[in-house]
């Protein structure tokens, strides 16, 4: 096998690996999230501290699904501290409001943040960069279409379980966790939300695919 054969096949290596990290990173947490919200808007008996979870998540994810675009108007220390004290201001707050025991819907929205903001935390390229910021626009732009939708037809989405009477039967110390009927505006949103989201994802790794085939045949 030629030098020029054994530099092609690790490249091609170097590719396939790259590409499958960065759709476990991009598609994984994405989907996850989507299926949290989707299994808990439609399942019969809903757990009140995991609703209100996702519930308060998605209303965060309005200043986070900015904060990447923000962030790349500074250097990248300022970025870095900049997330770690909204981020982690987040965290405390949220583990301060709901006694929660599994932490991995946190964890899966970290990795999503992550992903998100990556740029702002390693060496990537103008073009991945660019490529990072327009994900970032475009989750903005998903992000208002799923809750402008939700709202606009919320008497005709399904309420299912998220009634006055779940509020009031669902109280912890007094609280019920601000649970009520707009719950159910607000987990359908993160369903379309994060649904839109991994579409958006695939496509994209499917249109780059298309691209990279188009330049070998032309090579």
């Amino acid at each position: 096998m030629s030098g020029h054969n054994i530099k092609n096949n690790t490249t091609n290596t170097d590719y396939m690996f790259k590409k499958l990290l960065d759709n476990f990173t991009s598609v994984l947490p994405n989907a996850y999230l989507f299926y949290e919200y989707l299994s808990l808007w439609l399942v019969v008996n809903p757990d009140p501290i995991a609703v209100k979870t996702l519930c308060v998540l998605i209303s965060f994810e309005f200043i986070m699904v900015h904060s990447a675009i923000f962030m790349a108007a500074f250097q990248r220390k300022f970025s870095i501290i900049f997330f770690i004290l909204v981020y982690g201001l987040f965290a405390y707050e949220f583990d301060k409001m709901l006694p929660l025991n599994d932490k991995r819907i946190m964890i899966a929205y970290l990795l999503v943040v992550l992903f998100r903001m990556r740029f702002a935390f390693f060496n990537v390229s103008k073009k991945q960069q660019d490529k990072l910021l327009g994900f970032s626009g475009l989750a903005a732009v998903i992000y208002i279409l799923s809750i402008g939708f939700c709202a606009i037809f919320s008497d005709s989405l399904p309420r299912l379980n998220y009634t006055k009477a779940f509020a009031s039967e669902n109280v912890y110390d007094g609280s019920s966790y601000g649970l009520s009927e707009e719950s159910a505006i607000l987990m359908s949103t993160g369903t379309i939300y994060y649904f839109l989201l991994v579409i958006s994802y695939l496509y994209n790794s499917y249109l780059e695919e298309c691209e990279l085939k188009k330049q070998k045949l032309s090579a």
